[in-house]
């Protein structure tokens, strides 16, 4: 199968995980990303995300409590029409998915919300920064259990 950003999360380890894994791969998407606890909310959209730590939408809403233009909607508008309803059905899942703070993830949820991040930020046309996000991302305390998340 051909990994494409709507399907990252298709390379996660097809076992169960517990809530501390999730919380820690999770950590370490946010950490590879540099994404913020602080959340962008528009109104108009009713999209809402994670913006990148120290960025100028970060400083927007605290300085203002407004974060301007809706990087969700730009990157649909910059989205490949053939990947469009991909795109459309990919952020609507997160949308509902992640309206209210879960109180446990599944693999399902971490792949979703993976996902939405690396096409929100991520330059899909930048092989090694993918291969960055998607792959190093995992492992930071035994980096010798690596091989066991990779994609062959």
């Amino acid at each position: 199968m051909t990994t494409n950003v709507f399907n990252r999360g298709d390379e996660l380890p097809q076992r169960p995980m517990s809530q501390n894994e999730i919380q820690e791969r999770r950590s370490n998407m946010y950490t590879n990303l540099r994404l913020s606890s602080t959340v962008a909310r528009h109104d108009s959209t009713r999209y809402f995300y994670h913006v990148r730590l120290n960025g100028r939408k970060e400083k927007q809403i605290k300085e203002s409590g407004h974060s301007g233009n809706c990087s969700v909607t730009w990157k649909l508008g910059k989205t490949w029409d053939e990947q469009k309803d991909d795109a459309y059905e990919m952020v609507n899942a997160y949308m509902s998915t992640f309206y209210d703070d879960l109180e446990r993830y599944t693999v399902a949820d971490l792949a979703l919300e993976m996902s939405f991040y690396v096409w929100l930020y991520g330059d899909e046309n930048n092989e090694a920064q993918m291969q960055d996000i998607t792959e190093k991302r995992w492992v930071t305390r035994n980096r010798n259990r690596s091989e066991n998340y990779s994609r062959d």
